[in-house]
């Protein structure tokens, strides 16, 4: 898709002034045997202020899916994640009006994991749990950060580092671990006498360790974890 900018406008793409843009695209479909009565457009809108860009796009269809699609209406933008949105008050009907709208969260905290309560819920119990991530392989350089929220100096959350094979690396369990006791998008983890630099490149299992001391209610009173990064 073509973008056609107006360049012309003074002072385009500095700090308080605006630009925009048009363009269009024939999305019609190429599917055998369908039958076409007209072309059917992708069109867009985008104004640039210099500081943000907004887009707003009109399709001639009534309804858009598949995976592709849906991941280009999350936008990660700094700490948060916008996510862009059409909706209605009155369903699907013919004649609907839709109107667009964003929604904004914290980066990557579409879910989360925390510790698991059951039926013993009765009382808080010390409670422990691990999740073990599948093997990859460490960026140039390696940083290990983790997205984590409810994180206190008792409610804690660890990491160890293993080899591909499941083969604690030395120097990288959880005990020797500097715990993680800070809410924060990427709360940086390091160990006590290692540097994650010694890894760069490898192929590595990553395990992260929760820890509460007090759990009575795991969605309450357990760290939650939303994401692990290497980098």
């Amino acid at each position: 898709m073509a973008l056609n900018k107006d360049s012309s406008m003074p002072g385009a793409g500095k700090s308080g002034s605006l630009r925009a843009g048009v363009a269009k695209s024939d999305i019609t479909t190429n599917a055998k045997g369908a039958a076409i009565h007209d072309p059917l457009y992708a069109k867009a809108l985008v104004v640039d202020d210099g500081r943000t860009q907004v887009a707003i796009i009109a399709m001639d269809t009534t309804a858009i899916g598949g995976r592709r699609i849906s991941q280009r209406i999350l936008d990660d933008v700094g700490d948060e994640t916008r996510i862009y949105y059409l909706g209605s008050d009155v369903g699907n009907a013919d004649a609907t009006w839709y109107r667009s709208g964003i929604a904004y969260i914290q980066r990557d905290r579409y879910a989360y994991r925390a510790l698991r309560v059951n039926r013993d819920y009765k009382e808080p119990k010390d409670r422990l749990g691990t999740i073990t991530l599948a093997a990859a392989r460490l960026p140039a350089k390696p940083r290990i950060a983790v997205n984590v929220s409810q994180a206190t100096e008792q409610r804690t959350v660890r990491c160890e580092i293993r080899d591909a094979e499941g083969t604690l690396i030395p120097g990288f369990s959880f005990e020797d671990c500097r715990p993680v006791t800070r809410d924060g998008i990427r709360q940086a983890v390091a160990w006590k006498n290692a540097d994650i630099a010694a890894l760069a490149g490898k192929n590595v299992r990553i395990g992260l360790r929760i820890h509460s001391p007090d759990c009575q209610f795991g969605d309450q009173d357990s760290p939650r974890i939303y994401a692990a990064y290497t980098s």
